[in-house]
């Protein structure tokens, strides 16, 4: 039996593959046509002015540093030499402080601490001598802007790097725990210099990192300062390094400038920090907007973002808390009035969300437009860190005058002017959230019950440092030897 020749394909067949054709047409074209008419009106009505860089782009990405005078490379080789906690069974519990306490049991006494954690010291001995060979740098450089503004410059073990500060602090805990006071200074000040290199000339991941190490430096020394064994020569020497720290060189301004090359990197290509742009949004004409946008945002921040708090113009009330134009400032043609940039930026933004959401839900405001957006408004907590550094700063500063002064006059001072009276501070720093005065302090009635230095915060109240309330910054000054126990 002879096979039956195929039966040639039915003109209903090429019919429907024609349909189908035309079905999926159609659908290209609802897309494409909404965003294009947004991209083409919603700009063309919001005239985002076009202006020249807000810095020198190409001075600033030239920046270079060696091997030999880059802290960052013994930070980079301490995360690749550690032994992972993991190893040795020890969870975040362990190295973590729990809700409420600022300090490990470990870090408050090492006689709680644990042998996981002691092996865990003594198995990483290479890495914090790395640690200690960068912290005495005078200089760092996280990455190069080729290496901001490539394909993934979050790859860096950031988790690694601040396991790394926690053993650090557990050092130190060890040395006072064996009386070797000076010593444990030591790691202390090595943790405030980390933290401040990583602040400099960085994407906001590293100096997040940074600002973290900080305040587990200055937790530290606030606990440090009280213990017995401290002498005044001690808390002398403890006061020029935390002098000295503060004189190094940390600008907010290179914080947005970092971050400005990485979300001009992402306008131009569509790719930074790992995140990629859909080919299709450069035909609405967002990219370009935001890039214009990114610019007058940068300009109006760099204004004030090296000034203190209290000479800093007043924010704009609106989602990019950029500042109000300062009237005494002479012109610039790359200073807009703030409601002109967040019309621009915001409403830009959603005006195509919104289009885009009846044919394309992913693409809604809360969905792929976030990353430029919202990087936008992280610009602004470069500022904010830089703040919150100066306070935790200060404040160690003022309780290693006010501990040294107990010391030597066998009494807290009845006000912190004593202190520059009798030449422990030149003079009282000034709280970075209030309004030109000087940190709050008050000692207590009951003497055995120390004193208690606060800064009001970020909302800019004074709540009368009480430690139960969140809104005041409060530090409690122990009498020597007298801290309470650590936790159970």
């Amino acid at each position: 039996m002879t096979a039956e020749a195929p039966n040639p394909p039915a003109p209903a067949s090429r019919r429907s593959r024609f349909v189908r054709f035309l079905i999926r047409a159609s659908v290209v074209v609802l897309i494409v046509l909404p965003v294009a008419l947004v991209g083409y009106r919603g700009y063309e009505l919001l005239a985002t002015p076009d202006v020249a860089e807000p810095f020198d782009v190409e001075a600033f990405a030239a920046y270079s540093l060696p091997d030999e005078r880059n802290a960052f490379v013994n930070y980079r080789k301490a995360s690749e030499l550690l032994l992972r906690p993991a190893a040795l069974a020890i969870t975040d519990q362990d190295l973590f402080p729990r809700n409420g306490d600022t300090l490990t049991p470990a870090e408050q006494d090492w006689e709680k601490a644990s042998p996981a954690i002691r092996r865990w010291l003594e198995a990483n001995r290479d890495a914090l001598d790395e640690l200690r060979n960068g912290a005495v740098l005078a200089e760092c450089l996280p990455f190069t802007m080729t290496q901001v503004t490539g394909p993934d410059p979050l790859a860096f073990d950031w988790r690694g790097l601040q396991q790394c500060a926690r053993l650090k602090s557990f050092e130190g805990a060890q040395l006072a725990a064996a009386g070797r006071f000076a010593a444990a200074w030591d790691c202390y000040r090595d943790l405030l210099r980390m933290g401040r290199h990583l602040s400099v000339r960085a994407p906001l991941n590293s100096a997040s990192t940074g600002s973290w190490i900080i305040e587990v430096g200055a937790d530290d020394a606030l606990a440090w300062s009280s213990k017995k064994g401290v002498t005044a020569s001690d808390l002398k020497q403890a006061i020029r390094d935390v002098l000295a720290i503060e004189k190094m060189p940390a600008p907010a301004s290179d914080r947005i400038k970092v971050e400005y090359l990485a979300l001009r990197q992402f306008v131009e290509t569509g790719t930074a920090y790992g995140e990629t742009m859909p080919s299709w949004m450069f035909w609405t004409g967002y990219p370009a907007q935001m890039s214009r946008t990114c610019r007058l945002v940068v300009a109006n921040l760099l204004t004030q973002a090296d000034r203190p708090r209290i000479l800093r113009a007043p924010v704009h009330p609106g989602e990019l808390e950029i500042y109000e134009l300062d009237p005494a400032a002479p012109p610039d043609p790359r200073l807009r009035p703030p409601a002109e940039i967040e019309r621009s930026a915001v409403t830009s933004a959603r005006l195509l969300g919104e289009a885009l959401s009846r044919v394309a839900p992913t693409y809604s405001p809360d969905g792929r437009l976030a990353p430029a957006d919202l990087r936008m408004r992280l610009l602004r907590v470069a500022i904010k860190m830089q703040d919150g550094c100066a306070q935790r700063l200060d404040a160690l500063l003022l309780v290693l005058a006010l501990e040294l002064h107990h010391r030597e006059q066998g009494g807290f001072p009845a006000s912190l002017d004593d202190l520059v009276r009798r030449g422990y501070l030149k003079s009282i720093p000034l709280d970075p959230y209030g309004k030109g005065e000087a940190f709050r302090y008050r000692r207590e009635p009951d003497l055995k019950n120390g004193a208690v230095v606060w800064s009001i915060g970020p909302d800019g109240i004074d709540d009368g440092g009480d430690p139960d309330r969140y809104d005041d910054i409060t530090v409690r000054v122990h009498v020597p030897g007298s801290q309470p126990p650590p936790p159970t």
